[in-house]
């Protein structure tokens, strides 16, 4: 990766705490880098009120992936960012929770692609190099016998989901990464679903939560209670659909029922990760790119970044209620 890329993820997942003492000891804030599906469990939480009951006040705000992340205590992204900024120094940062464990996309093509070896001399698009789509698309086609550069497969930043959506509709691209509603409304238009990442069997953290060791030094008790109060969400979220599509269509802002019972459906049966730890093989793809063999380095790492404790206590909690 070039030095200033690696510069960029170092800033975009610094956090810097929030001085709550004018704001009453048990305020919090919690910056999403998505609105999606993956955050199912906060966004349950948050629309039942969740946290209230866990004696929390917080607030959420939305962050780009590239921006600078401030005044706020924990943050929701994907783990590679958080775990290139730590190996590049940022070692007051912890993943306390990995609410995501595989991908969520697929690779949609036009109908006349019908086999990996098809997409040989073919444009394919992402969101942004070094982002979620674009890892998985690499790894993707790496799984399936094909290198991007060899076998002359273009990819191309084309922007969000709606700019990807329409570069594939247009002609512009041959293929593209897509997930939830994008994916289904893909699907519907005809678009040959190519390779469907989640049913690989493979573990990467593409959503935890974030936050740092001066929190959780501090702050103990409200990080454990907030742990709790994402479980309850999640736990919510999983029983009952009615409460939990709501939260989705609030978040997300699908509207159409039946998108909004397959995202429902995907992410309860098939992607979030229920028990919310963190465990070494998740993170194996992430050391793969980012050059640290197996061995003792990753042993190391795996230690200083992550932190179970916190939700091993929030799940004490709950069960003592």
């Amino acid at each position: 990766m070039p030095k200033a890329s690696g510069r960029l993820l170092l800033i975009t997942v610094f956090l810097f705490l929030v001085d709550n003492a004018a704001l009453g000891a048990d305020a919090m804030r919690l910056a999403f880098s998505s609105f999606s599906a993956t955050n199912a469990g906060f966004f349950t939480a948050i629309e039942e009120k969740l946290f209230e009951r866990r004696g929390i006040d917080l607030t959420h705000v939305y962050i780009a992936s590239s921006s600078v992340v401030r005044e706020v205590d924990l943050a929701t992204l994907s783990g590679e960012i958080a775990m290139r900024a730590y190996h590049q120094g940022a070692k007051n940062l912890v993943i306390v929770g990995t609410q995501l464990d595989k991908f969520t996309f697929s690779l949609y093509t036009r109908p006349e692609i019908k086999t990996p070896q098809d997409l040989r001399g073919k444009i394919l698009g992402v969101s942004r190099f070094g982002g979620s789509l674009d890892i998985s698309l690499r790894y993707g086609l790496q799984q399936v016998g094909l290198d991007p550069k060899r076998d002359n497969i273009t990819v191309v930043q084309a922007g969000g989901m709606p700019e990807i959506m329409a570069g594939l509709t247009a002609g512009k691209l041959d293929g593209a990464m897509l997930l939830s509603v994008y994916a289904f409304r893909g699907k519907e238009l005809g678009f040959r679903e190519l390779l469907d990442l989640g049913t690989l069997d493979v573990s990467f953290p593409q959503g935890v939560t974030l936050t740092t060791r001066e929190f959780l030094r501090d702050k103990r008790d409200l990080a454990k209670r907030f742990m709790a109060g994402y479980l309850d969400g999640v736990d919510l979220f999983l029983k009952n659909p009615r409460a939990g599509k709501k939260a989705l269509a609030k978040f997300t802002g699908v509207k159409e029922e039946r998108f909004l019972d397959a995202d429902y459906a995907q992410y309860s049966e098939k992607y979030l990760n229920k028990s919310m730890a963190t465990e070494p093989r998740m993170l194996s793809i992430v050391f793969d790119r980012i050059g640290v063999a197996p061995g003792d380095e990753r042993e190391k790492i795996f230690k200083g970044l992550v932190d179970n404790s916190i939700l091993a206590e929030a799940k004490t909690l709950r069960a003592a209620r």
